[in-house]
């Protein structure tokens, strides 16, 4: 399965961005990378020649018809948990604001999907959109007896295993039964801003939030997080731009990516996240 995407290739490193312009394959002839090569030079070219970020806060006080919404939306015991490590608030993107992207590509099917009918002037509709309640985790899984191990898959990335928890069952029986096992979570999946010396980057919510500039959107719902380490931003995982691109001079921005000039329309081939949980018996010296 083939997917279309907007790529930042001019900020990545030209081996990572030729396999990128063509098309997820390292090309085998040298006249396949030469022209990958004088695309990602263009990019390069345009990156650099851009005019330097201004270190401005694009996080406002949300507006009053949201207070109501945020006041409950921070209630909800999800939420505190989830973010119950960071320093943070609800408060309003603004969007004609350059905010810095760590993220190098968006699915253009992702960015279109998750804001179809939503209407931005209703304030319900646009805040469940932006700050959404936690996604159902109701996926198809499998158990092998024979390895003792559970297998489950979505095309969502955020599948993960979320915690451990230990559980009692079968009270109403009389036959009490203790189960090991662990939470299978698709993330929180909230528009999220990070803030870390100087410099404001989207943590979550990058298909969203491409949607709705598309859409015409210029203040949206988010959580503001002021982070106390880089690592708290979430830009320092693999995959992402590293901290000398993010605190450089011209760093690439969230509107990049509608942006002719600064990402290139790319193709991808479709993954799906895999969650494989085994079991194990052994013995051990004592």
């Amino acid at each position: 399965m083939i997917r279309k995407a907007r790529a930042l290739v001019g900020y990545l490193p030209p081996d990572q961005a030729v396999q990128v312009i063509s098309g997820g394959i390292v090309p085998q002839s040298e006249l396949d990378r030469g022209a990958a090569i004088s695309v990602w030079e263009r990019y390069r070219a345009a990156a650099e020649s851009r005019d330097p970020i201004e270190a401005k806060s694009p996080v406002r006080e949300l507006p009053s018809a949201y207070l109501d919404l945020a006041s409950e939306f921070q209630r909800r015991p999800d939420v505190m948990q989830a973010f119950a490590p960071h320093q943070w608030s609800v408060g309003a993107l603004d969007l004609t604001v350059p905010v810095i992207s760590f993220q190098s590509l968006v699915h253009t099917d992702d960015a279109k999907q998750r804001v179809a009918g939503i209407d931005l002037d209703d304030p319900q509709a646009l805040f469940n959109a932006c700050l959404p309640e936690q996604e159902k985790v109701e996926l198809p899984g499998g158990f092998d007896p024979s390895q003792n191990a559970f297998t489950v898959s979505s095309l969502n990335p955020n599948l993960r295993i979320a915690s451990f928890e230990l559980v009692d069952a079968g009270q109403a029986t009389g036959l009490v039964k203790r189960i090991a096992g662990f939470t299978l979570s698709l993330g929180s999946s909230h528009i999220q801003v990070a803030e870390y010396r100087g410099r404001w980057m989207i943590r979550d919510g990058y298909h969203r939030l491409c949607g709705l500039i598309a859409l015409g959107a210029t203040v949206v719902p988010c959580i503001h997080i002021k982070a106390r380490t880089f690592e708290e931003t979430g830009a320092a995982r693999p995959g992402f731009f590293g901290y000398e691109v993010l605190y450089s001079d011209r760093p690439p921005q969230l509107r990049d990516f509608l942006n002719d000039r600064q990402s290139l329309e790319v193709t991808t081939a479709a993954v799906r996240k895999v969650v494989r949980i085994r079991a194990e018996e052994f013995v051990v010296p004592v």
